[in-house]
């Protein structure tokens, strides 16, 4: 589990979120010398007042102990082992590649400090050419990268205490990083109440046809709407008819839902046109 602290380790358990341990929430954790040893730090900065962003890849924080890319949406964080900074530009070429895909959207703004790897010509060139903001640090001030500093701070820890534990040399640092961003990804948040992972890849399934075509997937929606409402022609699935006397037609309504694959990743998006049957009163439209 990374070392997690004992608030989180015992949510996870009490909603049965992993497997293959049991811990009551009233149980005391036994005391860490890993934990003690490799999470030791100064005190913390004041707060600053940090812009949560709304949307996925509003908001991008960028760090270099790494580097590693936080986004505020979810503070998913993802990590690339570098042995030398000149990697930065390609490592988050590949990043941007991927997410904006993911997401399908842009990234708005990207915080980062002063560093040279992100004020280099080709750095600043390339996030011109994307269009994205650009927003830097005061100098000497971390802690208007707060986001990005604690992560780096929070990967950290856990690393040095998982290789505390282990026994094992440092040598196995990057691993030890990537291992605890990739569980990490996965652990609910007191913020959000559940894992960012689980939040990067969540979809809003609208209940009406007016809120999914006002979504950030609207298309999606139209062309899921589209498709049900061919099908349904083409299969001739109802018959016009005039109304009896004093009667009024049963209401229909549209139904969204959001498919996964096996990975939990999104398949399709799927739209229902359905009569509201619970209206239908019994001896009048069904015996």
């Amino acid at each position: 589990m990374a070392h997690l602290n004992a608030g989180q380790t015992k949510t996870m358990v009490s909603r049965e979120m992993v497997t293959g341990t049991d811990m009551p929430r009233t149980r005391k954790l036994d005391f860490c010398e890993a934990c003690a040893e490799g999470k030791s730090h100064c005190a913390p900065f004041k707060p600053v007042g940090e812009v949560q962003s709304k949307k996925q890849l509003q908001l991008v924080h960028s760090d270099v102990a790494g580097p590693m890319k936080t986004e505020s949406f979810d503070v998913c964080v993802t990590v690339y082992p570098i042995t030398r900074k000149s990697e930065v530009l390609d490592n988050f070429k590949e990043w941007e590649a991927v997410v904006t895909n993911l997401a399908d959207c842009e990234i708005k703004t990207l915080q980062t400090d002063n560093g040279g790897e992100y004020m280099s010509a080709e750095f600043q060139n390339f996030l011109k050419e994307k269009g994205i903001h650009h927003e830097t640090t005061v100098p000497h001030s971390p802690q208007q990268n707060g986001i990005a500093k604690q992560m780096n701070r929070t990967l950290q820890e856990a690393a040095l205490s998982m290789i505390l534990h282990a026994g094992v040399s440092k040598s196995f640092w990057a691993e030890a990083v990537c291992s605890v961003a990739y569980i990490r990804n996965r652990v609910i948040t007191t913020a959000t109440g559940v894992a960012p992972y689980e939040r990067w890849y969540e979809v809003e399934e609208p209940t009406t046809l007016k809120k999914a075509l006002e979504s950030d997937h609207a298309e999606n929606w139209k062309t899921a709407a589209d498709s049900e409402y061919q099908s349904l022609m083409e299969n001739e699935t109802w018959e016009l008819v005039e109304l009896p006397p004093g009667q009024k037609a049963i209401t229909c309504r549209w139904v969204f839902k959001v498919k996964h694959d096996e990975n939990g990743k999104i398949d399709r998006f799927k739209g229902r046109l359905v009569a509201k049957g619970f209206l239908q009163k019994c001896g009048i439209e069904f015996d």
